[in-house]
């Protein structure tokens, strides 16, 4: 199954369809207003089949596009006549035609704590899988000619402000410094000897050194493992099965960038290194409705379930005596849920296909980022 990047909004509506806390958008109800409204009233005739007060009980309208973009508002009336929608505290800009809305008989901010609690809680049973494999190197993305100092590469999160490196195609090769970094244009501290071209398949690598950035691509994804492989040993003989690399850290730069931190120093030519991550999966918020979180899709009810038993969990910390046990009980009903149903969803551990043998410098060193990184 491929990963989806879902937005916030679409996540809302798979959960409150799953919880039945969704009112609107659901059934012939699209939740789009089809007249300009005012910063205290939203306006959607397809709301005139409706009785009059239907939301003005424990409702929330949620504006996920439009002037209004991101308000939260209860509901304290609404109006069969027009399709009028009364918020308690006004809208930030008046809702205009093909405004986008949610009504719930929940409040959006509960819910949207209650899915990022579920991220966090089950997150090894949902994690994205990423396995980067260029560390500390990358093909030229067009030609680099001689007499000036820019190299194109097609990632360059993949290097740091003063790294030495060497670049390097079928016919020449020369040693440079990285002088500036704008986008994927790696700038040299002086201008090259030669010309490089992508046919004679180009590459700029970084020299021999201890750090390594981390690349955009993997992020604040937490680094569970690296491997390396010689590609052309000393002896002549096959490249070999790639091997667990022990000892490395995270650190960071002081300009803030993300390195693996080798004891010894490593080279990037002529090797293989493979870097495997698990990706965060992205925390949300009402400000944002366009803003994503990636999951598997088939993986989304159990996401759901788990968000549910929070949800309710924390209505429960709420209130007293039978309704607080009443909310308890279906929380669990939820929990007891993911188990019989949702079980076969959990993400399966995964498995090195390698040699597991270690490429060590040093015995007695043991490297875990899982105790020094945290989510932000």
């Amino acid at each position: 199954m491929a990963f989806n990047t879902n937005t916030l909004a679409e996540i809302l509506i798979g959960f409150g369809k799953f919880t039945n806390l969704l009112v609107i958008p659901r059934g012939q109800f699209l939740g789009t207003a089809d007249t300009l409204g005012t910063t205290s009233i939203l306006k959607d005739t397809e709301l005139n089949v409706l009785n009059n007060d239907a939301f003005s009980e424990g409702h929330w309208i949620y504006v996920t596009s439009g002037a209004a973009l991101g308000d939260v508002r209860k509901i304290y009336n609404s109006e069969k006549e027009g399709g009028f929608i009364y918020p308690e505290l006004a809208f930030s800009g008046a809702p205009a035609s093909a405004s986008a809305y949610q009504v719930w008989k929940a409040d959006p901010y509960n819910v949207v704590e209650a899915i990022n609690r579920a991220t966090e809680s089950i997150y090894d049973k949902l994690f994205k899988p990423i396995i980067f494999t260029k560390l500390g190197y990358d093909d030229l993305a067009s030609n680099a000619n001689a007499a000036q100092a820019d190299v194109v590469v097609s990632d360059g999160s993949r290097y740091w402000v003063g790294q030495p490196c060497t670049l390097k195609d079928s016919t020449y090769t020369e040693s440079c410094t990285v002088s500036s970094i704008s986008s994927n244009t790696i700038t040299m501290t002086a201008n090259l000897t030669y010309s490089y071209t992508t046919a004679d398949d180009a590459v700029l690598y970084g020299q021999s050194g201890r750090y390594w950035r981390v690349p955009d691509a993997i992020g604040q994804a937490t680094i569970t493992a690296i491997f390396r492989r010689d590609d052309t040993p000393a002896d002549g003989s096959a490249p070999s099965a790639r091997k667990r690399h022990t000892e490395w850290s995270i650190v960071h730069s002081v300009n803030g960038e993300r390195q693996i931190y080798f004891p010894n120093s490593k080279s990037v030519n002529d090797q293989t290194w493979v870097v495997e991550a698990m990706g965060k999966l992205e925390e949300i918020t009402l400000a944002t409705p366009a803003g994503t979180i990636t999951i598997d899709d088939h993986r989304l009810p159990l996401l759901y379930c788990r968000a549910a038993y929070h949800y309710y969990g924390s209505l429960a910390n709420e209130l007293l005596g039978n309704d607080r046990k009443r909310m308890i009980g279906i929380s669990r009903e939820f929990m007891d849920r993911e188990k019989r149903e949702y079980r076969d969803l959990y993400m399966p551990k995964s498995q090195e296909i390698a040699d597991m043998s270690t490429d060590s410098d040093y015995d007695n060193i043991q490297t875990s980022e899982q105790s020094t990184v945290r989510w932000y």
